[in-house]
């Protein structure tokens, strides 16, 4: 599947332009018992709104504003299967490669703002800020039916993701 998605806050006039690819597949196996899902996508996302920081003045402010362009590409899994009848685990899991292609001209990080230091850094090819690159779930699930027509449910599960920088 391709398509585009333009994006704008009418307020500002700011606007962007996403055309995405994403290729998947659905599989169930087992005679019905499990399901293997898998997703393959590729985003080029041109003129990204991104919250800025304007450090002038007697106090900071935020604004939105175009930052260039970026791309989101990755595979997404999710599985499911039925061990036995009260027993099933589920497990997911994605790689993320989400960065700035085009960022020439961003506001420096706060660590980066000093008298003297450069008004804007390039951060094309950094990783944006707050998208983990890989993540992670596996769980069980325990259910039991008593006599009586009521069940007992136990449920286990994890999850985790890589390191999210805060900043580019």
């Amino acid at each position: 599947t391709a398509y585009e998605i333009r994006n704008c806050d009418w307020s500002s006039d700011v606007c962007s332009s996403d055309l995405a690819y994403e290729v998947g597949l659905k599989n169930t196996l087992a005679d019905g018992k499990a399901y293997l899902n898998v997703d393959l996508f590729w985003n080029d996302i041109d003129d990204y709104q991104a919250g800025q920081i304007n450090p002038t003045g007697a106090s900071s402010s935020s604004y939105l504003a175009n930052v260039g362009k970026v791309r989101l590409r990755g595979l997404e899994l999710d599985s499911r299967g039925q061990l036995t009848p009260e027993l099933t685990l589920s497990a997911s899991g994605a790689w993320n490669d989400a960065k700035y292609v085009d960022y020439k001209s961003a506001p420096p990080p706060q660590e980066l703002r000093y008298p003297g230091a450069a008004k804007t850094v390039d951060l094309s090819g950094k990783q944006i800020p707050g998208v983990a690159a890989v993540s992670g779930q596996i769980g069980l699930d325990y259910q039991h039916t008593l006599a009586d027509r009521k069940s007992t449910r136990l449920n286990s599960s994890h999850s985790s993701v890589s390191r999210m920088p805060s900043s580019a």
